[in-house]
């Protein structure tokens, strides 16, 4: 995550399907707190919360999906999230 400069991945199985995320801040907390050990499967901190998208989605209906999911993969390749629908919103007023 450093080595990028990122916050979040997404945690994929060996065929490359997506399975969910990690975030830094869910995976130190669990490191500090005892819950998960360094040599823990990820999945033990993953976020399954997600649904997969188009990108060519109505901004209407991401918003909805948004009520109930923390994030989306759009079109298998990009990560998009209440922050970024925020900030991408926020840029066209």
């Amino acid at each position: 995550m450093q080595q990028h400069n990122c916050d979040q991945f997404p945690v994929r199985a060996k065929d490359g399907k997506i399975l969910g995320m990690v975030k830094a801040s869910e995976l130190t907390t669990k490191l500090g707190n005892l819950k998960l050990g360094i040599n823990d499967c990820i999945t033990g901190v993953m976020n399954k919360e997600f649904r997969h998208m188009s990108s060519s989605i109505p901004i209407p209906e991401l918003t909805r999906i948004f009520e109930k999911a923390q994030f989306v993969f759009v079109d298998n390749k990009y990560i998009a999230s209440h922050y970024d629908l925020l900030t991408f919103m926020s840029n066209k007023m």
